[in-house]
């Protein structure tokens, strides 16, 4: 598994923090550190969690983290870590009594902060000019122990590409044009999800992008990978009932540096005409059944992995968020989701033409080193 215990980059201890955006807050909860998806927290208890997760424990308990961090300097601005407080509780010694921490500097200048609000809120982002409007807010306070690596130090940088090539079968291209793969090149990955590339396609994609990409398929969905980057450890598959549909795991690990590794899961949920004369219902159960069974069955505890797919539905958030996912790129039914130990430096939506009828999806992203 990562080191959940060293450092992470800015972007990760953020991806982090989101990915608990949702869960419910219950005074008291516990979460080990060990967890990397606990079902509830605290306001204090997401901050331990976290600051632990990132190897700069700070213990749990808002008036004890108080405590422990000062207020900034004269001439120092917030930055991601910092915690923010409210003196809203006289039971306690400082009177302190909530908690929040900043996870991102925003581009009009404001900064996100990540909160377990409370019972009816749940885990919350907000912001640090809403905080500064709030009764008892004390001001921006730092954990001098609190570190975050840079992408040098322990991160390595990837492009990641999610397509669906629209199949010849299906009204697209004829599968043995090179179109499909000019496009793809022009995103500059080094890791391909697909779906809709059947082999006659995806073997002129790799002709188009040259020797040494390789390919593990289930039906027309796959993951390609270029040999140059990354190593493969065999693959794990699932079928859908179809020739054509269902998901496909392929682990990775980069040739830069062995250290860097993760699993790399495509997914092309049936459609909807693939069941004629079925009602909405028993469709989208089925879909949702399909995702499910994905996630049970080949996503691994603690191990960095991208869930790239056509889904075939917008309904689905929750299943992923349930398995402790993070989303990082999205067009309607295509997205890209994420362990929250892979950071999101960028997603982009990109419009491949005449290639397919779907939009492809772009992550810029950093890979934490497996130090274990």
């Amino acid at each position: 598994m990562p080191n959940a215990f060293a450092p992470m980059t800015a972007e990760q201890f953020r991806t982090m923090l989101i990915a608990q955006v949702g869960k419910p807050y219950v005074l008291g909860a516990e979460a080990s550190p060990n967890d990397p998806n606990p079902p509830k927290f605290d306001c204090s208890e997401l901050v331990e969690w976290a600051f632990a997760r990132n190897g700069t424990p700070i213990g749990d308990l808002a008036a004890a983290e108080y405590d422990k961090t000062r207020a900034l300097k004269p001439g120092e601005s917030p930055r991601v870590g910092d915690l923010v407080f409210l003196k809203n509780n006289p039971a306690r010694w400082n009177g302190i009594g909530h908690v929040a921490v900043i996870t991102a500097k925003l581009s009009n200048g404001d900064y996100e902060i990540v909160e377990a609000r409370g019972r009816r809120y749940g885990v919350v982002r907000s912001s640090l000019s809403y905080w500064k409007t709030r009764k008892y807010f004390t001001g921006v306070r730092r954990f001098d122990k609190f570190r975050l690596a840079t992408p040098t130090e322990t991160d390595r940088l990837f492009r990641y590409a999610w397509a669906n090539g629209r199949a010849e079968r299906w009204g697209g291209l004829n599968d043995s044009s090179p179109k499909r793969a000019q496009e793809l090149a022009k995103l500059k990955p080094s890791i391909i999800g697909l779906a809709e590339f059947s082999e006659r396609a995806r073997n002129a994609t790799r002709a188009e992008l040259g020797p040494e990409w390789l390919t593990w398929p289930v039906g027309y969905c796959a993951v390609i990978w270029s040999n140059k980057s990354w190593l493969h450890g065999g693959h794990d598959e699932i079928g859908f009932g179809t020739d054509y549909h269902g998901a496909v795991r392929v682990p990775l690990r980069s040739l830069r540096n062995n250290d860097h590794t993760m699993d790399v899961i495509s997914v092309h949920v049936r459609p909807t005409d693939s069941y004629p004369g079925q009602t909405d219902a028993y469709i989208l159960k089925r879909k949702r059944e399909q995702i499910e069974r994905t996630l049970t069955e080949l996503l691994r505890p603690e191990k960095p992995t991208i869930v790239g797919g056509d889904f075939n539905t917008t309904h689905a958030a929750d299943i992923f968020t349930k398995h402790g996912l993070v989303l990082a790129v999205n067009h309607t039914i295509d997205q890209i989701w994420v362990t929250p130990d892979i950071g999101i430096r960028k997603g982009t939506v990109y419009d491949p033409g005449n290639v397919s009828d779907h939009k492809w999806l772009m992550l810029q992203g950093t890979l934490r080193a497996d130090t274990t």
